[in-house]
């Protein structure tokens, strides 16, 4: 009897850290940063609406908005989201972006 729990035991951990070790990697391997260039964001309220546009979109897990060179950098996870939709978004709130530019980290 001590035998079969110390397996079923054994065995659980084994499957739970294979789990953890897939999750992981599926969601590093999705990783992806792309900067949206020509994004006017000369005002103060320019800058928070973008800023609350992406807040709305689910999936990005990072962004940082750079107004002098008029540049949205967000990372987000392939998986679940696409750059292009992230651009309608923005275009949605009233930003055009001129490219799409993907950055290797």
């Amino acid at each position: 009897m001590l035998r079969k729990v110390v397996i079923a035991l054994a065995l659980a951990v084994a499957v739970f850290g294979a789990y953890q070790m897939f999750d992981a990697d599926e969601v590093t391997r999705g990783k992806v940063t792309v900067a949206f260039t020509g994004i006017d964001m000369s005002c103060d309220q320019c800058k928070s609406q973008v800023t609350g546009a992406l807040a709305k979109i689910i999936g990005i897990q990072a962004s940082h908005i750079n107004p002098a060179k008029d540049v949205v950098r967000v990372t987000f996870n392939s998986k679940v989201m696409k750059a292009g939709w992230i651009a309608n978004s923005l275009e949605a709130a009233g930003f055009k972006p001129e490219d799409i530019e993907v950055i290797q980290e």
